[in-house]
């Protein structure tokens, strides 16, 4: 598979992902890990937050249906790399949150690394001021890790 081929095949991964989410989540455990690496890494830096390996991201990714009614990402961009396995893309949330049923507009950038066809390495940035629509629990729990 050369370069633009890669690239392609990662993006759609991304895509797919994200509009698959909440039925990967309901299916078993091994339907997340499929797309990601043992050693994962998850940033976002605004939080200071690094999570690593593979038990964080599932637990991470399940979390999503509980604060979430419904959740993809609208991507916006998708911004090539020289190197074929790192992406930077802009997304919107789709969201709608579960316990207020308000919408979460959130903005993402995302510069993704990929290993052998699998998620390896995030990092998320995003609009913190929009994180307080989450419950105040949850807030709390982002914002001390």
């Amino acid at each position: 598979m050369g370069d633009y081929e890669r690239r392609e095949h990662h993006k759609a991964l991304l895509r797919y992902k994200s509009d698959h989410l909440f039925e990967i989540v309901a299916g078993e455990r091994t339907e997340i890990e499929k797309y990601y690496t043992d050693d994962v890494v998850m940033e976002l830096p605004h939080l200071n937050v690094k999570s690593q390996g593979l038990d964080n991201q599932v637990k991470a990714v399940q979390s999503v249906p509980h604060n979430f009614k419904h959740y993809r990402l609208k991507y916006i961009a998708f911004h090539d790399c020289t190197d074929p396995d790192k992406i930077i893309y802009e997304a919107e949330a789709d969201a709608v949150f579960r316990h207020s049923g308000q919408p979460y507009l959130q903005r993402y950038i995302n510069i993704v690394e990929f290993r052998d066809g699998k998620i390896c390495h995030n990092i998320e940035y995003m609009n913190m001021n929009l994180l307080s629509g989450f419950p105040p629990s949850e807030s709390a729990q982002r914002l001390a890790k």
